[in-house]
C-alpha cells in the first residue's frame, strides 16, 4: 500500500507541482488549502506525513501543527514545513510547534523527495521500535510471571522439605526415646542374668549380648544428640574449659582397657569456651573410631596447637584409614564404609561435625600418605 501524504498550501500552483511530483514517485496525496481543512482531513483519515505551508490565511502553519499534534495519533505524524522564511526565529518556532524539518520555497524536487523519504523511513523505524518495546515488555511480563510461579513452586518445595526435616527429627527423637526406655530394662536384666550363669558357653553368650546392647545404646544416644543439636543450634550452655582436662576425660572413657598407646602433643593453649558434655562426647567418638580401626599396640596421637583462628586439634592413628566412600561423603549420616551398620561410625562422625559446628569451628578428615586416618578440626579461642 502506498504511503499517504497530506499537502497543505493556500497556493493551488504549489499544490499542483508538489502533488504531481509526489504522485509520480508512488505516494498517495490528498490536499487542503488552509489549516481548518487540513485538521478536518486529519480527523477523518490516517496520513503518514504532512507537508505544511507556514504562511496561510486564517490559521498559519505553526498553529495548525500545534493543533495537529493534539489529535489522536497526531504526535506520530512527521510534519515538514514549506516556508519562504529562513530566519532563525521562524525555524525555532516551527520546531517548537512539532515540526521535524522544513523546505524553503521555491523547493527543489530532489530535495523534497529525499526529505520526504527520510522522514517516512524514520517514522517506520520508530513504529518498529515501539513494536519491539511492546514485545519486550510482553516478554518481560511473561517471564516475570513464570519466575513468580517457579518461586512459588520452590517455596512450596522448601516448605515440604522443612516439614520432612522436622518429621525426620521428631522421628529420630521418638525412636531414640522409645529404644532407650526398654533398653535400660534389658541391660539391667542382662546384667542380673549374667551374674547368675556359670558355664563358659552362657558367659560367652551374655558377653555377646552385652556388646550388642552397648552398640544399640550408643546408636540411640547418638541419634538423640544429633536431633537435639539440629533443633537447638548454638544454644547449649558453655564455659571456659582447659583443653588438657577435656582430653584426659575423653581418653579415660574411650581408651580404658584398650591395647592402644595414646600420645598428647600439646603446647600451652588458651581455654575453650565450650559445652563440656558435648565436647567430651566429640573427642570420645573420635577416639572410639581410632580404636576400632587401628590394630592393638598401635599409637593414637592427638596434637593440639594454637593458631590465629583458634585452637587446632589433629588426631591421627595407624589403622588402614578411611574408606573411599567415607571420604567421598564426609560426615553424612549413615555412611559407614563397611557392612556392620551397628558400629555406626557414620552417625558418630556426623555427630562430631554437629558438635564442632555449634562451637563455631570446622572439621575435616583425610588419610595419611603412609598409613592411618587423620581428623583435623579447630575451635575458636575464648
Amino acid at each position: 500500500m502506498p504511503e499517504k501524504i497530506l499537502l497543505v498550501d493556500d497556493q493551488p500552483k504549489n499544490i499542483q507541482v508538489a502533488g504531481t511530483l509526489l504522485t509520480t514517485n508512488g505516494y498517495e496525496v490528498e490536499f487542503a488549502t488552509d489549516g481548518f481543512k487540513a485538521l478536518y482531513w486529519l480527523g477523518e483519515e490516517s496520513f503518514d506525513l504532512v507537508l505544511l505551508d507556514v504562511m496561510m490565511p486564517g490559521m498559519d502553519g505553526f498553529e495548525t501543527c500545534r493543533k495537529l499534534k493534539q489529535l489522536p495519533g497526531g504526535a506520530d505524524i512527521p510534519v515538514i514545513f514549506l516556508t519562504a522564511k529562513s530566519d532563525t526565529d521562524s525555524l525555532i518556532e516551527g520546531f517548537e510547534a512539532g515540526g521535524v524539518d522544513y523546505l524553503s520555497k521555491p523547493f527543489q524536487a530532489e530535495e523534497m523527495l529525499v526529505r520526504v523519504r527520510t522522514h517516512l523511513e524514520m517514522k517506520q523505524m520508530r513504529a518498529m521500535l515501539r513494536d519491539v518495546n511492546k514485545w519486550l515488555q510482553a516478554e518481560v511480563s511473561m517471564k516475570t510471571m513464570e519466575l513468580m510461579e517457579k518461586n512459588r513452586e520452590l517455596q512450596n518445595i522448601l516448605t515440604k522439605v522443612e516439614t520432612l526435616d522436622k518429621s525426620k527429627d521428631n522421628f529420630l527423637k521418638i525412636i531414640s526415646h522409645e529404644i532407650r526406655t526398654p533398653l535400660n530394662g534389658i541391660i539391667g536384666a542382662s546384667f542380673l542374668l549374667k551374674s547368675m550363669v556359670t558355664s563358659p558357653e552362657q558367659i560367652e553368650f551374655f558377653d555377646m549380648l552385652d556388646i550388642s546392647l552397648k552398640r544399640l545404646e550408643s546408636f540411640s544416644f547418638t541419634a538423640l544428640q544429633i536431633t537435639q543439636l539440629q533443633a537447638s543450634g548454638n544454644t547449649f550452655p558453655k564455659k571456659l574449659l582447659e583443653v588438657r582436662e577435656l582430653v584426659e576425660e575423653a581418653k579415660t572413657i574411650a581408651l580404658a582397657g584398650q591395647a592402644r598407646q595414646f600420645v598428647l602433643e600439646s603446647a600451652d593453649v588458651p581455654p575453650l569456651n565450650a559445652n563440656k558434655e558435648l565436647f567430651v562426647t566429640a573427642l570420645v567418638k573420635l577416639l572410639d573410631n581410632s580404636v576400632r580401626y587401628s590394630p592393638p599396640g598401635s599409637t593414637i596421637t592427638l596434637k593440639v596447637q594454637q593458631r590465629s583462628n583458634g585452637v587446632h586439634f589433629t588426631l591421627t592413628d595407624q589403622g588402614p584409614g578411611f574408606s573411599p566412600e567415607v571420604l567421598l561423603r564426609k560426615f553424612e549420616l549413615f555412611v559407614t564404609g563397611e557392612t556392620h551398620v551397628d558400629k555406626n561410625p557414620g552417625m558418630s562422625l556426623a555427630l562430631v561435625r554437629f558438635i564442632i559446628e555449634v562451637h563455631g569451628g570446622n572439621i575435616d578428615l583425610y588419610n595419611n600418605a603412609e598409613e592411618g586416618a587423620v581428623v583435623e578440626f579447630y575451635i575458636p579461642a575464648a
